[in-house]
């Protein structure tokens, strides 16, 4: 459990939440390559869910699917 008063959680959310700003900004700049912005997102995304966990709670992210074989070594391919 996270304790969301202490010193070191303020801190961390602090952190987290100017840099979702700054990101948020970096997408808004015209002529951003595809890439750039999908690695911004996933960012954003990932700072955000820390964010969460100071939440009472926090969300839980998974994708449900029949066809779980399909997505085995996925990782391998990336």
């Amino acid at each position: 459990m996270i304790d969301e008063y202490s010193q070191t959680w303020l801190a961390l959310e602090a952190y987290a939440e100017k840099e979702v700003s700054d990101l948020l900004e970096r997408l808004e700049v015209p002529g951003t390559k595809p890439g750039v912005t999908e690695h911004l997102r996933g960012r954003i995304l990932s700072l955000r869910q820390i964010i969460s966990l100071g939440q009472d709670e926090a969300p839980i992210n998974f994708v449900a699917t029949e066809d779980y074989d399909e997505f085995q070594g996925i990782d391998d391919e990336i």
